[in-house]
């Protein structure tokens, strides 16, 4: 029998002009400026971020596919490659930090 990999798939919005509440004067209408996110979890060779998700994301008005994270340098760069984004990191952990 073979063993099944599971992969958990995260997205982080990466956007630093969605005001926070205590900050009026920062008003965001959403559609200024393209939300950037970044997804975990992707291989470019195969995936359900490759047949599913980065298809969705690209297809939406106003998103921009901005990082990709897996867990080592090795994948992570040709993913980004193949997504075409600058940002690639090898720990999940700092995409989202």
């Amino acid at each position: 029998m073979r063993a099944t990999t599971v992969n958990i798939y995260c997205l982080r919005v990466i956007d630093d002009s969605i005001p926070w509440k205590d900050e009026p004067s920062r008003a965001w209408d959403g559609m200024t400026r393209p939300l950037r996110v970044g997804v975990i979890g992707v291989n470019p060779n195969r995936s359900w971020a490759k047949d599913s998700h980065i298809p969705a994301l690209r297809s939406l008005e106003n998103v921009q596919l901005a990082a990709v994270a897996t867990t080592s340098r090795a994948s992570a760069e040709p993913a980004a490659a193949a997504f075409g984004v600058r940002a690639a990191y090898d720990d999940p952990r700092a995409l989202i930090t």
